[in-house]
């Protein structure tokens, strides 16, 4: 899950831990495979839709209620017939003398420079009491008997979970006598002191204090598909929209974003490469949309073997897109059909009643480049979590406001985009006059308007008169010299950066 584990309790469920946070959601998750953002073992991708924590779940001094469960965009195929996984539910399973086995594609020692494992890891380590590891010379009062458990070797250490490893399972197997095996799942791996070391063992979030919990909000909340919760799948009340995409040999360079009037509604970050992917979505009738496909190294999607990408509506392919494209990203437009009985009441005409199922590529060009987000910086915590920090890739959203607007709605009278000197008012640099076309605090005020121009502050800045909320969010104030230009010489506006938030992650 790039930088955690997780473990299938359901066809569309993955339990794992909560200090892993939600940046993984809307990214391609490795579901069934022995090596990493692979599919040659059988392994499938799927995408996180949902993530909820555990309410009471807190990551200081240590965490605690260290649970967490992400929904995914569509089942996987899971094949029990050697290995069945189940949730423990027996408060004093594992026992003493039990031997557990933790898995995971984290370190395999506790070394900053240590890298993931490209294969899927195992290791067989004994059930420490909870009196032996809540002993002051250890956990202390750190370690709850009731939310938590512990497993290593205490007088050698040398085995143990680590950095990476964060919200896989720990697991007591069961044998049934007829070659095939009942995994308990007793725990999720959550934190410890080092990895490895003497007299410290690993320290696993209790499956059996949580089951409630999460059979609960599996089924209530993230409305499985599991026969346990009895749901049945909510019907589509609108248009059908499949995005299918085959990555290249960089399939961690691809990314996508489905935009309506100018905001995203759909997010996906690819990690496997050379994998075909089907992206369902339900979407309101009689609305035009645009997929902007990204590329991070801006050699499109033909790296060795080109990639793929269609989109289909309502079983209509209205887009067949080539991936030879040049750039950082390529845009597609496309609409969603008029509601069946909308049609049906409709006055025959001689034109079709449907709406156009492909609108022009627009030829806007990226003004910049995607940025890259720093490495969270490391906290020295006296206890870390077992969460591989990484990196996440942020990518614009070209905003391009020549989108037509959507059917059956005026068009917007404000113009999207301010064109000239006609429409701008120059101001000195108080504040106040600025009082008119910027609402808020002088703070605020201040923020909004204040520019900087080739690194020293300029006595004068534009305030754009006529953008409207609506179209940019906020009346924004720009240097003459900051405005850019297109082809036809209109001046445009720098498109924002996207930014997902990022939580600092603890760190040895």
């Amino acid at each position: 899950m790039g930088g955690c584990g997780g473990a299938i309790i359901a066809p569309d469920i993955v339990l794992l831990a909560a200090h892993c946070t939600d940046s993984f959601v809307n990214k391609q998750l490795t579901i069934g495979s022995y090596t990493s953002h692979s599919t040659i073992e059988g392994g499938q991708g799927r995408f996180c839709d949902i993530f909820i924590a555990h309410p009471n779940y807190s990551e200081k001094p240590v965490p605690k209620y260290d649970f967490a469960m992400c929904k995914l965009d569509r089942p996987v195929e899971i094949d029990d017939s050697r290995v069945k996984l189940v949730l423990n539910e027996e408060d004093n399973v594992p026992a003493l003398g039990d031997n557990l086995r933790v898995m995971g594609f984290g370190k395999i020692r506790n070394d900053p420079d240590e890298g993931m494992q490209k294969k899927l890891r195992d290791v067989e380590v004994p059930y420490v009491s909870d009196k032996e590891c809540g002993k002051s010379y250890r956990y202390g009062d750190r370690f709850d008997d009731n939310t938590m458990l512990c497993a290593g070797f205490l007088d050698k250490g040398g085995k143990d979970a680590c950095q990476g490893d964060s919200g896989g399972p720990i697991v007591k197997r069961i044998s049934n006598g007829d070659g095939s095996f009942t995994d308990l799942h007793v725990g999720v791996v959550s934190w410890g002191y080092g990895c490895a070391a003497s007299q410290y063992p690993g320290v696993y979030a209790r499956t059996s204090y949580a089951n409630d919990w999460i059979l609960r909000t599996m089924c209530e909340d993230l409305k499985s598909v599991d026969p346990r919760c009895g749901n049945t799948p909510e019907p589509c009340d609108g248009a059908e929209v499949i995005v299918n995409l085959t990555t290249d040999n960089k399939g961690g360079e691809t990314s996508y974003y489905i935009v309506e009037d100018n905001r995203a509604i759909k997010y996906r970050k690819f990690a496997m490469s050379n994998t075909a992917t089907i992206n369902k979505m339900c979407l309101p009738y009689d609305r035009r949309y645009r997929l902007q496909i990204n590329d991070k190294d801006g050699d499109g999607m033909c790296s060795g073997k080109c990639g793929s990408y269609s989109i289909v509506v309502d079983g209509e392919v209205v887009v067949n897109g080539d991936p030879n494209f040049k750039g950082n990203y390529k845009l597609e437009d496309f609409s969603t059909p008029k509601k069946p009985s909308d049609v049906a009441t409709a006055r025959p005409t001689p034109s079709p009643t449907r709406s156009p199922t492909a609108i022009p590529v627009a030829t806007a060009r990226p003004t910049s480049s995607p940025t890259r987000i720093p490495t969270a910086i490391p906290i020295p915590p006296t206890a870390s979590p077992t969460r591989e920090p990484k990196d996440v890739d942020g990518e614009p959203i070209i905003t391009d406001p020549t989108l037509p607007p959507t059917p059956n709605e005026e068009p917007n009278p404000t113009p999207s985009r301010c064109t000239g000197i006609r429409d701008i008012r120059r101001f000195k640099r108080n504040n106040q006059n600025c009082k008119k076309y910027v609402r808020g605090s002088k703070g605020m005020m201040r923020k909004k308007c204040n520019t900087i121009h080739r690194g020293r502050s300029i006595k004068g800045y534009w305030c754009h008169k006529t953008c409207s909320k609506r179209i940019l969010g906020a009346n924004r104030c720009y240097t003459r010299d900051s405005q850019k230009k297109n082809r036809n010489g209109d001046n445009v506006f720098e498109p924002s950066k996207r930014t997902p938030n990022r939580r600092k992650t603890k760190r040895d």
